[in-house]
């Protein structure tokens, strides 16, 4: 299975706090193609609205590998919070076909797959709805669609099997049915019908709440066994500040849920 790097070896991006990205305020993200539909268009979706969507392989044209670098550490869960995160106990109840939003003030880079939740609990921010569509970061996008996105924002970009040229070549059945498959090392796919804890970063431009740093804004409900042993198996990976910060919190103020990367509890006290 290749998996390719699009325009350059290795993206170098900046964390954006507010959990969005944009071309203005490039976060956790990345500089990639994808689809036509503007922020105009997109409004929270209704549950019965959103289907659960699985590409099978057959339908993937080829996989896009995103290389990210962190400006802040995302081991700290500090780092990822804000005045105006939003972080919820919420369920799954289902997801949808990735797009990209944008409007005239800001793009996001990489598509966003829609997750509609049921909020059970809000930890910290306000939300005025139980249910709320907020996305993903990630996801497979119709081919006709990357075509479209970049003849908007990238008309220079016309060399290379990803490039305009290139996707000209392709039948116009095959732009209709073959998809790219966008993803990352730090993204997470969740479960549908399971509970997590979100870490939610509210884009006022384009009016949409996004999953902040990728999975580094997921945690799951787990035993502290499992967590444990996620922990351990990064522990060279942690420098010196995480370690310290995971011994001197009292473990009374954490919660139930470890992050889905790294296994680090969620810890009350980090709540501004």
């Amino acid at each position: 299975m290749k998996k390719f790097i699009l325009l350059i070896t290795a993206i170098v991006i900046a964390v954006s706090l507010a959990g969005c990205q944009s071309k203005e305020f490039p976060p956790e993200v990345s500089i990639e193609e994808s689809t036509s539909r503007s922020a105009e268009t997109i409004t929270p979706i209704d549950t019965e609205d959103v289907e659960d969507t699985k590409i099978p392989n057959s339908q993937i044209y080829d996989y896009m590998d995103m290389e990210i670098s962190w400006t802040v550490n995302p081991y700290i869960v500090e780092n990822f919070i804000h005045e105006n995160s939003l972080i919820v106990e919420a369920k799954i109840l289902s997801t949808g076909k990735a797009l990209f939003l944008y409007n005239d003030k800001t793009y996001y880079e990489r598509p966003q797959t829609p997750v509609n939740i049921e909020i059970s609990n809000v930890l910290y921010g306000k939300s005025a709805k139980e249910n709320l569509t907020i996305y993903a970061s990630g996801g497979d996008v119709l081919l006709k669609d990357v075509f479209e996105f970049n003849e908007r924002f990238y008309p220079e970009k016309k060399e290379g099997k990803f490039g305009d040229e290139g996707l000209k070549g392709l039948s116009e059945k095959e732009l209709s049915t073959k998809y790219m498959s966008y993803a990352s090392q730090f993204d997470y796919t969740v479960s549908r019908g399971s509970e997590y804890l979100l870490i939610l970063g509210y884009d006022e431009d384009l009016d949409v709440y996004t999953i902040t740093a990728g999975g580094y804004g997921i945690f799951e409900k787990s035993t502290p066994n499992k967590r444990l042993e996620l922990r351990q198996s990064l522990m060279s990976a942690f420098n010196e500040e995480v370690r310290d910060s995971l011994s001197a919190v009292d473990a009374t103020s954490f919660t139930e849920y470890g992050n889905v990367l790294t296994g680090i509890d969620f810890d009350l006290s980090v709540l501004p």
